[in-house]
């Protein structure tokens, strides 16, 4: 392991790709575990000096984020060889991801877990920030089942455009299966409504166990869920934003309202 930074005892990395580098750290002067995102160099186009201002402000953004569905950030700064990192909250639990890869998703994951997810999103747009990242590896449930967000550290300020975030820049090598149409194609003012779409395909995959690519099955036709998750997911993925759901807590109570009547089963595939 090659990174270093005062006051953290580095125990493990857990996850790596283009986005950067997960690890599991121990923070030696408030003795309590912490999860450390270190970033990779600044995307083609955008010198360091650009890259660390881009980050340095956001961050500060992030670390003002305080939500019991939101990981939260306690510090940032830079490494010894000038790369960006972030300190956050270590969540000790399951992964979305994991849970969908092994089978064990059932519709009361997504009766439960999707309202969370959407509450936390509400508190993070009402304050100008847009996720940007939102996918089942992005999504962590403790040991109670308190579903958090987690990677807000590749969010970006609403409005900012696409093209020019270096946040969004970076996230776009790794999850372009859950991106907006508006970010894949850098349109300008991206807003909450990104994220409005990026739920309505976790939505889908967790009731089919895929990702929908092309021209995709309503989810009832596939795994004979309730035809009116095929309504929800159709609304938040509309390709044209002012077609979707404003805001996330749309999402929600559409999920909530007449839950009593939804059709149920033990596994969703």
């Amino acid at each position: 392991m090659n990174v270093a930074i005062s006051q953290y005892d580095f125990r493990e990395m857990f996850q790596s790709d283009r986005t950067g580098a997960l690890y599991r750290a121990w923070q030696d002067n408030l003795d309590r575990d912490v999860c450390i995102k270190v970033m990779p160099p600044g995307p083609k186009g955008m010198d360091t000096a650009e890259f660390i201002a881009v980050f340095e402000n956001e961050a500060r953004m992030m670390a003002r984020l305080s939500h019991p569905n939101i990981v939260k950030v306690y510090d940032f700064g830079r490494t010894g060889d000038g790369l960006a990192y972030f300190v956050m909250e270590y969540v000790e639990g399951d992964v979305l991801y994991r849970m969908i890869r092994a089978g064990e998703v059932t519709l009361d994951h997504v009766f439960e877990f999707i309202p969370q997810v959407c509450t936390a999103l509400d508190y993070a747009h009402d304050r100008s920030v847009v996720h940007c990242d939102i996918r089942p590896a992005n999504i962590l449930m403790t040991k109670n089942r308190r579903i958090t967000v987690a990677n807000f550290g590749f969010s970006t300020v609403r409005g900012r455009s696409a093209r020019t975030s270096a946040t969004v820049s970076a996230t776009s090598l790794a999850a372009v299966d859950y991106m907006a149409p508006e970010i894949r194609e850098g349109q300008e003012d991206i807003d909450g409504r990104a994220d409005v779409y990026s739920v309505g395909i976790m939505i889908y995959e967790m009731l089919t166990g895929v990702v929908p690519r092309g021209a995709w099955k309503p989810a009832s036709e596939v795994v004979g869920t309730d035809p009116r998750f095929d309504e929800i997911i159709e609304k938040a993925m509309a390709p044209d934003r002012e077609h979707r759901y404003q805001a996330a807590g749309e999402i929600a109570a559409a999920l909530t309202r007449p839950q009593a009547g939804w059709f149920r089963s033990r596994s969703v595939w």
